[in-house]
């Protein structure tokens, strides 16, 4: 039996990305960065962040109610329209996890480039320009 010499070296396998996919991952995270910090886009954060807050608090201080509304057709049809608190409230969590989750991609945009940023630099990843 032959013995094998231990080697104690780690061997680290290089993830190798096109040159179309790294452009890809900095335009995006540009234009997330341009979203939530360039001044121009201002007013688009505070609609999303003040129905955010609408609906937060709304829920917190339960100020949700079920609602009725009474449409008159005809002189003798009347239509009647509900809107319950639950669908109210179901509808408002969706609203802000929407709003969250928007800007945590945008966020994730960000990272993601810092983080290839960092394994180029690294010897992690390789751009390959062809």
């Amino acid at each position: 039996m032959k013995k094998i010499p231990y080697n104690n070296k780690r061997v680290y396998h290089k993830t190798v990305i096109s040159q179309v996919e790294y452009d890809q991952i900095i335009d995006e995270a540009s234009v997330a960065k341009q979203l939530l910090t360039d001044e121009k886009f201002e007013f688009v954060r505070q609609i999303l962040l003040s129905a955010k807050e609408y609906a937060k608090n709304s829920i917190l201080e339960n100020t949700v109610m079920d609602v009725a509304e009474e449409v008159t057709v005809s002189d003798r049809i009347k239509k009647i329209f509900r809107q319950p608190k639950k669908i109210q409230v179901d509808e408002l969590s969706g609203q802000y996890k929407l709003v969250k989750k928007f800007f945590d991609e945008l966020e994730g945009y960000i990272a993601t480039k810092k983080n290839l940023e960092e394994q180029i630099n690294s010897d992690q990843v390789i751009v390959d320009a062809k």
